[in-house]
């Protein structure tokens, strides 16, 4: 069985490498949406993107979580 990770992420750059390290044994595909982060989540989320298994998309928040969701 194959497992993914999807996150919605915002702001996160305190802790998303950490979360991250430590979920990667774990699954075989990481979606991550990062909807707006002012603080370098999305420049860290990006450096791991070298990684086959590994997606970084920025998509505009528009208060709903279902708009996102849906991309």
């Amino acid at each position: 069985m194959k497992l993914s990770l999807t996150m919605i992420i915002k702001n996160e750059s305190r802790c998303i490498e950490r979360c991250l390290k430590a979920i990667i044994p774990y699954v075989d595909m990481v979606v991550l949406c990062d909807t707006g982060s002012t603080d370098g989540t999305l420049e860290i989320c990006k450096a791991w993107e070298d990684r086959k298994f590994f997606h970084v998309f920025s998509i505009p928040w528009e208060k709903d979580f279902s708009k996102v969701r849906k991309q």
